[in-house]
């Protein structure tokens, strides 16, 4: 019986950036219209780590190792946050200030971002933060770098094409023009991070075929 063949890593990251687009656009948008604090935790879990989830899945691949978890040593993360750390001072801030002093006044109250926490419960609160700080970076890179930026990476483009595209399409994804800059150099970041990880391992589409199936 003829071996089904697997979906290639740049279909699968065409599949999960239109699915996942639909459905942040959407349920997404709505969830975070009717509570903030639900709706970051919903499209985290339920569409930045879920589609691709599952769609890997269906492919017949492991996830975990897919997306370069099971590679995961406690440095490589601890590494990952203090870059972050010190990147969103020296870069993310200053970049942001510019783009508010650059931009119209109208644009930024509808993008003020400081209006997520006013006139939110001691909860609420808890689930934004929590909603930022934990469940975005591993839902969030799970969805860019593990599968976009993996299937956009050679034969398909360039290494360093493979993360500015990433980077861009991770900065609209958040639709917010005067934070654009700011995600797109901090998508760069994570996306070369990403890039000097897996450049170790030497991947091929049935590398991350999942090792439970006998």
């Amino acid at each position: 019986m003829p071996e089904r063949r697997l979906p290639t890593p740049l279909v699968l990251a065409a599949i999960t950036a239109i699915l996942g687009l639909a459905l942040f656009s959407t349920l997404g948008v709505l969830s975070q219209v009717l509570n903030v604090g639900f709706g970051l935790w919903f499209t985290e879990l339920f569409i930045f780590l879920a589609v691709p989830w599952v769609l890997l899945r269906f492919s017949g691949r492991d996830p975990a190792r897919y997306v370069g978890m099971r590679q995961l040593t406690w440095q490589a993360p601890a590494f990952g946050f203090l870059l972050g750390v010190v990147n969103f001072f020296a870069v993310v801030v200053p970049l942001q200030f510019a783009a508010q002093s650059l931009a119209p006044q109208w644009l930024k109250e509808i993008y003020d971002s400081s209006l997520l926490f006013r006139n939110q419960t001691p909860v609420e609160l808890a689930l934004i933060i929590g909603g930022v700080g934990i469940a975005a970076p591993l839902c969030e890179e799970t969805f860019f770098r593990g599968v976009v930026q993996r299937g956009l990476m050679p034969p398909t483009l360039r290494p360093a094409r493979a993360v500015l595209l990433t980077a861009f399409i991770f900065s609209a994804f958040h639709m917010d023009p005067v934070g654009f800059l700011a995600r797109l150099e901090l998508g760069a970041l994570f996306g070369y991070l990403f890039l000097r990880r897996t450049r170790r391992t030497t991947w091929s589409p049935r590398a991350s075929t999942s090792s439970s199936r006998t």
